[in-house]
């Protein structure tokens, strides 16, 4: 008896490895854990590189950037980012004005596309790594066709994205570190900018940029 049982057991698990679990009829929700573990699901892997950026410039358009004429991260009008309103006549081009960007690549090395990628954080942090503001965006454009990103990374297909942003009215004041600092306006402070990414079948993608500094100013 002890010796059927011994064979009954042996095969059962026999059975079980080659062909996996048996369907309970009794209980069609019922799940086995061996299947479970052996299930085979697709998923992407997206990670994110800093390529390139810079902080803007407002020297000619006061009042436009972060912090400036009390814009917030709640951004600027609608309308306001350019300098002269569609089809009016401009006589004058405000040189030094130039919204702040990032340009980041987006690499898929999972199994699935990456779908409903969008940028919902842009964090300013100082040199010490402090955070200073978090910054409204303006629009993430993909660099290969100058169109708005559609939010997908297919596998093996990298895209190279350039997130266009508000930046610091005053950079200077926003990043000084010391009080010594705020006197000296000719210096520049650099800051790092921190964009997360959020996706419909993917956790957060965070991308932290090396150094960053505002546009040069052109002298007119």
């Amino acid at each position: 008896m002890k010796r059927q049982t011994w064979i009954y057991v042996a095969v059962c698990t026999l059975a079980l490895t080659m062909f996996g679990c048996p369907e309970d009829k009794d209980e069609p929700e019922a799940s086995c854990t061996t299947c479970e573990n052996n299930q085979n699901v697709d998923k992407p892997g997206v990670k994110g590189a800093y390529v390139s950026g810079h902080l803007g410039n407002y020297g000619d358009c006061p009042g436009d950037g972060y912090g400036g004429a009390g814009i917030s991260s709640e951004g600027r009008p609608a309308g306001d980012f350019a300098p002269c309103e569609e089809g009016t006549e401009c006589t004058y081009y405000p040189m030094n004005c130039d919204d702040a960007q990032v340009t980041l690549r987006l690499t898929n090395s999972g199994q699935a596309t990456a779908l409903g990628m969008q940028v919902i954080k842009i964090e300013l942090f100082d040199a010490d790594g402090n955070s200073k503001a978090v910054l409204p965006l303006i629009e993430v454009t993909d660099t290969a066709t100058n169109a708005t990103f559609d939010g997908a990374v297919e596998v093996g297909t990298p895209r190279t994205l350039r997130v266009d942003f508000l930046g610091p009215e005053s950079p200077h004041d926003l990043l000084s570190s010391s009080d010594a600092d705020v006197d000296s306006r000719f210096y520049s402070h650099p800051g790092k900018i921190e964009v997360t990414f959020s996706a419909e079948n993917h956790a957060d993608v965070v991308v932290l940029t090396g150094e960053l500094y505002p546009v040069p100013s052109v002298d007119t």
